[in-house]
């Protein structure tokens, strides 16, 4: 017997057996896993020459920064406009009830339980999740942000010392990371907005260690800067994602996904940093959910 079906089989027995069909459940489980990961595949090779398709994953992973990059994926695939998501249970204890014929959301959630040899093993398994949408409960609309706070948490992220420069910067840049005198440089007079999403990207090649004028890593801090101007409501057309790096579209989905999940965690830290500023406590907040 599979790692993967010992679970099943110790969850099959917790529960009470009338009438329950254990083998077309086991099946049906099998066969959501399968599409789980086929999907994440095709998924991640389409983000990857599609820039359609990638705004809407870089949307989704910012709506769920905790997820992985191969759940996020999934949610992309199936119903990127999600907002809220949680399982049956969790919506019931929030005392949310779900619409009749609710479209599920399948995810891989990670397990672990020890084996015959006393080893501790982490196994992936289908989860379905359902969107706020498919609730009864109202939507929740998000407040828009005022832009002096949204500049207080951005600078409260930074790791660096930020300071005004009333000379030209480097390449024409209205905000330049400047590594020899650690500190991040923004020209005077710039646009409240050019600004606030200068300095993302510039703390984002910080934390990602991005700093070389290459295509590979201007893409990874344009793609955390699109995460973080949507989760926070600034605008995102100036941002051009057309022009996804070769050697990115060139990988096979796990090397995607290998490039692409230090993109989200550092979006996911980026985020958590600000929202700690911003004083945001939400009761619906994911819990991180990875895969593989």
């Amino acid at each position: 017997m599979s790692q993967e079906f010992e679970i099943i089989e110790k969850a099959i027995n917790n529960r009470a057996n009338g009438g329950f069909d254990k083998e077309k459940w086991k099946k049906e489980k099998q066969d959501q896993k399968e599409w789980a990961y086929k999907t994440q595949d095709l998924m991640a090779e389409k983000i990857v020459v599609d820039s359609d398709k990638l705004k809407q994953y870089l949307k989704v992973q910012s709506n769920f920064p905790s997820y992985s990059v191969g759940n996020a994926l999934l949610v992309t695939a199936k119903y990127p406009q999600a907002t809220m998501l949680k399982d049956r249970d969790g919506w019931k204890k929030e005392k949310v009830y779900l619409k009749r014929n609710p479209k599920e959301i399948v995810i891989l959630e990670p397990q672990e339980f020890e084996n015959n040899e006393g080893q501790i093993i982490t196994t992936y398994n289908p989860k379905e999740l359902y969107d706020i949408s498919q609730t009864q409960a109202k939507t929740i609309k998000q407040l828009p942000y005022k832009t002096e706070n949204i500049l207080k948490a951005v600078l409260s992220i930074a790791p660096v010392k930020v300071v005004i420069s009333k000379t030209e910067l480097k390449n024409n840049k209205s905000v330049c990371l400047d590594l020899d005198n650690r500190q991040i440089a923004i020209k005077q007079n710039t646009e409240v907005n050019e600004m606030l999403q200068g300095l993302i990207n510039e703390i984002a090649s910080i934390q990602l260690q991005t700093f070389r004028d290459e295509p590979l890593d201007n893409f990874k801090n344009k793609c955390v800067t699109y995460m973080i101007s949507q989760k926070y409501n600034l605008p995102v057309d100036n941002i051009d994602l057309t022009d996804i790096p070769k050697e990115l579209s060139e990988l096979d989905a796990k090397q995607i996904k290998e490039e692409l999940t230090p993109v989200a965690r550092c979006s996911e830290s980026l985020i958590d940093g600000m929202d700690r500023t911003l004083g945001i406590e939400n009761r619906f907040k994911t819990s991180r959910v990875h895969e593989r």
